[in-house]
């Protein structure tokens, strides 16, 4: 049998993680799972730039230097939205014509004027919806939804 220790998982009793307790991931060096990128190394700030220029997907597999495990880029706080895609599209396509779904995303003014000209009589909402649906709109920081 052999003698190396194998870290637990996430999550598991003793588990830590290189990040900073503060929650800041600044200091922090990323490998990411994408073709043409193996093996290089990404800072907090690169990862943020990489999910709002759509090359980072919320699902596409990262892994703290240093760590054995990987996990989905919309597990790294702050890269993504904390706004959900689903919920977006869902206020967007029943809640529309109300701005609900732009007062979900941080878009006060947008949502005040959809809600008193009950979305454009329908064409706004429908537009936002296809524009949602399209993952064209971020929250309200400019961060890819989640």
């Amino acid at each position: 049998m052999s003698n190396i220790a194998v870290p637990p998982p996430p999550g598991a009793p003793g588990y830590q993680s290189f990040s900073t307790p503060t929650g800041q991931f600044h200091g922090v060096q990323y490998y990411v799972q994408i073709p043409g990128m193996h093996g290089q190394t990404f800072s907090f700030d690169q990862l943020s730039s990489m999910a709002v220029q759509r090359v980072l997907k919320p699902g596409s597999l990262v892994q703290v230097v240093g760590e054995p495990y990987w996990s989905p880029a919309s597990a790294v706080p702050g890269v993504f939205s904390d706004k959900s895609y689903i919920a977006a599209m869902i206020l967007a396509w029943f809640l529309g014509v109300f701005g609900v779904d732009r007062f979900y995303l941080g878009y006060i003014g947008i949502g005040l004027a959809k809600l008193f000209t009950f979305g454009g009589l329908g064409v706004w909402a429908f537009i936002d919806f296809i524009l949602i649906a399209l993952r064209r709109v971020p929250d309200r920081q400019g961060k890819p939804l989640s």
